[in-house]
């Protein structure tokens, strides 16, 4: 059975969201009542609801406070959660079935494989059919992949690599580099402190990058995406 709680508390939720995206409906609440209602299942209006609510809580409306004698904000530590937020919710845009670990995919009756598996070739085939559906760089690439050409320009415009030949300078390649700050942070505890306001000179795999995405872009790019996603698409777009 689905779970639509969101939806089943719509009106509360739809409030939140309409607070996160009413600048790209000139504020008109009843055009993204309108958008809303043109979302063409309830299982694809729960998940807007979802994630949007939970954007305007975690990122939006959240701050990480260091609590000492006085509170203390530190932008880098905010930017980390928040950073991580977004990508929690581009992957959740894109997966429409339960997380499977890999061998867990593997031993599912509906992937219909027939065991034992006979080389290193045949499980690489496999692996790479898993990572369609669960990969989370996939999510990440096809998300970015999905943005309006105005929201490309400003990322490549932004987020270039130094001293780089045009071989791997891909918008692909850049989107893989956005989801690796990530990942640093998931798998080596490596605060992001990429986007603050003005130009960082960092690296992110071996490649030296000059950085102009502060966290504000970071969320005009999501929030573009997002509704994108759902079929929203207007030439008077909020950019970036």
């Amino acid at each position: 059975m689905n779970d639509l709680r969101y939806i089943e508390d719509e009106k509360k939720f739809l409030d939140h969201s309409f607070d996160v995206f009413k600048k790209y409906f000139n504020n008109n609440r009843e055009s993204f009542n309108s958008f809303y209602k043109s979302i063409n299942s309830n299982d694809r209006k729960n998940k807007f609801l979802k994630i949007a609510s939970s954007y305007y809580f975690l990122v939006v409306g959240g701050k990480f406070i260091v609590e000492s004698n006085s509170p203390d904000y530190i932008d880098y530590l905010d930017h980390t959660y928040k950073y991580i937020a977004i990508f929690a919710f581009i992957e959740n845009l894109y997966t429409d079935k339960e997380y499977k670990e890999f061998y867990s995919w593997l031993e599912s009756k509906k992937t219909n494989i027939k065991f034992p598996i006979k080389d290193k070739e045949e499980l690489d085939v496999l692996h790479k059919q898993y990572l369609s559906t669960h990969g989370s760089t996939q999510k990440a690439i096809r998300f970015f992949e999905s943005l309006d050409n105005k929201t490309k320009k400003c990322i490549t415009d932004n987020f270039q690599i130094i001293g780089n030949s045009n071989d791997t300078e891909s918008f692909i390649y850049l989107s893989k580099l956005l989801y690796q700050i990530r990942n640093n942070f998931v798998h080596n505890a490596e605060i992001i402190s990429q986007f603050n306001t003005g130009v960082t000179i960092h690296t992110i795999g071996g490649k030296l990058i000059k950085n102009n995405l502060d966290f504000e872009k970071m969320k005009m790019i999501f929030e573009n995406g997002f509704l994108r996603f759902f079929g929203f698409v207007s030439t008077a777009m909020t950019t970036v």
